[in-house]
């Protein structure tokens, strides 16, 4: 597995540079597809960590949870869906995009049923991927921020300030 650091992860802030937006794990055998979300995603500011399979991305998780998971439904060994099942399982806040090459509506919905944010259809828009990152993240930290008793979405005075 790749870990690709966005240069404000390691503390090398810049002058108009801000620490990272949040760890991303990226999915998918196909190499190109790999590397061009990687490289738009650093670009927009996040920490990217790679895997080529199925298994290697239930280690990254495990090893090192992120906060996003991009992960492609057809791949070699353990497929996407199946690794979609064990995460819903075993970290259930982790938001996951499901990422196909396949035109299949099917396919897609019953992904959401499993568990998944949403899913993107290659080739990508870079502006729907960025706006997704951003809207997955955002219901990541919103999950680990809610606290009982209090219903999502309701605003804490007492919290505006923070």
């Amino acid at each position: 597995m790749r870990v690709s650091a966005h240069p404000a992860a390691c503390g090398k802030l810049g002058s108009g540079m801000s620490a990272p937006l949040g760890k991303i794990l990226v999915v998918d055998d196909e190499r190109e597809i790999l590397d061009m979300l990687t490289d738009h995603l650093e670009d927009e500011g996040y920490v990217v960590s790679q895997a080529v399979d199925g298994e290697q991305a239930l280690e990254g998780v495990r090893s090192e949870p992120p906060d996003l998971v991009l992960l492609d439904i057809t791949m070699p060994g353990v497929n996407g869906l199946e690794v979609l099942r064990r995460l819903r399982r075993d970290h259930p806040k982790i938001p996951v995009v499901m990422i196909t090459g396949i035109e299949d509506e099917a396919l897609a919905r019953s992904t959401l049923k499993m568990g998944a944010f949403d899913y993107l259809q290659k080739p990508f828009d870079p502006y729907r991927l960025s706006r997704l990152v951003l809207a997955a993240m955002g219901a990541a930290f919103d999950s680990r921020r809610e606290e009982p008793g209090v219903p999502r979405g309701t605003a804490r005075p007492d919290r505006l300030a923070e």
